[in-house]
C-alpha cells in the first residue's frame, strides 16, 4: 500500500483488536481447505493472496463471459485495486488457471476455440499459424466462489457475526463514500464509549481491516467504499 503507516495491515497482530476480535471466524472459515473439494481449494488460493484477493475475485466475476487475454488484461488494469498490485495481469490470470478458477483456451484468428483434434498432425510452425492467442472463462468452481465472495454477502456475514457493531461498520462505509486517510477514520471512531471492552478500546484499524477483507472498502491514495460496499449501503436503506 502507498501509505503503510496509516493503512490497516492485511493481517492484524493477535492483540490489535482486543479479545472480541481475536478469533476472526469469517476469515478463518473462509480458508479452511478440503483437498477433495475444488471450491475449497480455489477459496484457499484466493484468500491466501491477501494483497490481490479482491483483484482475483473481480477477475473470476468478469470472466464469466469468455474474454481474450488482452481484453482481460485491460479489465484488470482498470481495477482501482490494481494500482497497489505487485504482480502483472498475466501472472494473476495464470494464478487462477492453476488454482482451477479459470479455463484457458487457445483461439484461432477468427476467435474460435482451437481443439486438440485441429492441432493433431501439425508441426510446431503449423500450430503457431493456427493459434492466434488465448482466451479465458471462469470455471464452474470459479462461479461458485464468485457467488460466495460477492461483497454484499461478505458484508452481511460480517455484520451478522458482530451485530453489536453493525452501526459502526455502516458508519465507516458511509464515511468512506468520500476518500479519506486512516487518520480521519481513526478520529471518527476514537474514544467511542461503545468500543470499550474491559477498559481497553477496540482500535479503529480493526473496522478498516475487516471491511477491507469483506470487499467493502479499498485503498487507492486513501480509503474509500467499494462498488460492493455502496450497493450494500443502498440496499440497507
Amino acid at each position: 500500500m502507498s501509505d503503510p503507516a496509516q493503512a490497516a495491515p492485511s493481517v492484524l497482530p493477535p492483540d490489535e483488536g482486543g479479545p472480541l476480535f481475536d478469533d476472526d471466524q469469517t476469515i478463518l472459515s473462509a480458508v479452511q481447505h478440503d483437498p477433495a473439494d475444488p471450491v475449497s481449494r480455489l477459496r484457499e488460493v484466493v484468500y491466501r493472496q491477501s494483497p490481490h484477493r479482491e483483484i482475483l475475485y473481480q477477475v473470476l466475476r468478469d470472466a464469466q463471459t469468455r474474454r481474450s487475454l488482452s481484453e482481460l488484461e485491460d479489465l484488470i488494469a482498470a481495477y482501482p485495486q490494481f494500482r497497489e498490485a505487485t504482480q502483472s495481469q498475466y501472472y494473476l490470470i495464470q494464478f487462477l488457471v492453476r488454482g482451477g478458477g479459470l479455463t484457458q483456451y487457445e483461439v484461432a484468428h477468427d476467435g474460435s476455440i482451437v481443439s486438440e483434434e485441429q492441432k493433431r498432425g501439425l508441426d510446431e510452425d503449423g500450430i503457431d499459424d493456427l493459434v492466434a492467442g488465448w482466451a479465458y472463462e471462469t470455471t464452474d468452481t470459479g462461479r461458485a466462489l464468485v457467488r460466495e465472495m460477492a461483497p454484499a454477502q461478505r458484508i452481511a456475514t460480517l455484520i451478522d457475526e458482530y451485530p453489536e457493531f453493525a452501526d459502526f461498520f455502516v458508519e465507516v462505509l458511509e464515511f468512506l463514500t468520500i476518500k479519506r486517510n486512516f487518520g480521519e477514520v481513526d478520529s471518527l471512531l476514537r474514544n467511542r464509549p461503545a468500543l470499550l471492552r474491559d477498559e481497553e478500546a477496540i482500535q479503529p484499524s480493526v473496522f478498516v481491516d475487516k471491511l477491507e477483507k469483506a470487499g467493502a472498502i479499498f485503498w487507492q491514495d486513501g480509503w474509500q467504499t467499494s462498488e460492493g460496499g455502496r450497493e450494500y449501503l443502498l440496499a440497507s436503506k
